[in-house]
């Protein structure tokens, strides 16, 4: 017997589902568990054996579990590990830094430049002359 929607749930008709035989219909289940019928019943309890048809079937057992074969001797690996094969190296950045030579010839303003860079007393001295410059003729 199959409950409906709308049904009232009894214990013949809430036997099915407490045995197991339909647990795909959650409504169903629902419904008999608010009316009071609800916990599941085992394929061994004699009110199941019309809703459990596989009872008489003997269970199957599956083998004990056993590790496999250990081999007499243990494999070595394909490649042998060092440090340098584990961890990434760093990007060579040499290029990076290199100063950037110009493919063609400084006019003066550059060379003025690339000197004062070079030289730390010529860049002092020309900060030394614009300050004058600036500020050292107004009296």
């Amino acid at each position: 017997m199959r409950l409906a929607l709308g049904d009232i749930p009894t214990a013949a008709s809430c036997l099915p589902y407490q045995c197991g035989a339909d647990s795909s219909n959650i409504s169903a289940i629902y419904a008999c568990a608010v009316a009071g019928y609800s916990g599941a019943l085992s394929c061994d309890d004699p009110q199941c054996e019309p809703y459990c048809p596989n009872q008489n079937l003997a269970p199957t057992l599956a083998p004990p579990y056993q590790p496999p074969a250990t081999p007499s001797a243990p494999s070595q690996p394909t490649t042998v590990l060092t440090p340098a094969s584990i961890v990434q190296p760093f990007p060579d950045i040499t290029r990076t830094l290199q100063p950037i030579v110009a493919s063609q010839p400084c006019d003066w303003w550059q060379t003025m430049n690339g000197d004062i860079a070079a030289n730390t007393l010529l860049s002092v001295a020309a900060l030394a002359g614009l300050f004058l410059l600036a500020f050292g003729g107004k009296k």
